[in-house]
């Protein structure tokens, strides 16, 4: 039945995908359609978007257009080999795939290139010999708990302004990467659906594609 309600509502692609993990996507989806105006997309409908030939590539199984008033992103959703299928490859129970989702937005100027995600130890240890990460002296909070790469730091410095970095604070969580590549935005969540952490993607990257 769960399985019968997606397909009718999203028509994602299903086949593979364990109870469980459909049973997270109706929750998902339940959770947008709740907070934000959503609607399902096809291929006609994105020929102008560069980012979706990238999608295609990687088993695409169905996007959605999130809207909250004057902002909008992109979900795109794919299907990935779970961890279990690539250690039991002969084992039918263990051949479920899983959902992997990432929110894309159009930004309204051009960022260069831009990797934001939260520092590790591992970072704060290295930053102390060699600086990796730029430093924006007018907010310790933020260079203290996020690593930020660039091309070009002067741009970096113009573009992540404080109400950028505000947003990023407020919105990002632990193993969110956010990619900027020119004025297309990409951010991904590393362990696989959930529908809060959706939901706060969709969030960050609606509004950040106001910016």
């Amino acid at each position: 039945m769960i399985v019968g309600y997606i397909r009718k509502y999203l028509q994602f692609d299903t086949d593979g995908i364990s109870p469980k993990e459909v049973a997270t996507l109706k929750q998902t989806y339940e959770l947008l359609n709740y907070k934000y105006k959503t609607q399902f997309l096809d291929y006609k409908e994105t020929r102008n978007l560069n980012f979706i030939y990238l999608a295609m590539q990687a088993n695409l199984t169905g996007m959605l257009m999130v809207q909250k008033q004057f902002r909008r992103c992109f979900l795109i959703f794919t299907k990935s080999q779970s961890r279990a299928s690539k250690m039991n490859w002969n084992d039918r129970q263990g051949s479920d795939s899983s959902y992997q989702v990432r929110a894309y937005a159009i930004l309204r100027k051009d960022y260069g290139k831009v990797f934001i995600r939260r520092k590790s130890l591992i970072d704060k240890i290295i930053n102390i010999f060699v600086v990796a990460s730029i430093n924006f002296k007018m907010d310790k909070a933020f260079t203290n708990k996020f690593y930020v790469v660039a091309e070009g730091k002067g741009c970096a410095d113009d573009a992540i302004d404080q109400h950028f970095r505000d947003l990023v604070k407020k919105f990002s969580q632990k193993d969110f990467y956010i990619n900027i590549i020119n004025r297309t935005l990409m951010i991904e969540y590393s362990n696989g659906l959930d529908a809060q952490k959706t939901a706060m993607m969709a969030e960050l990257a609606c509004a950040m594609s106001t910016l």
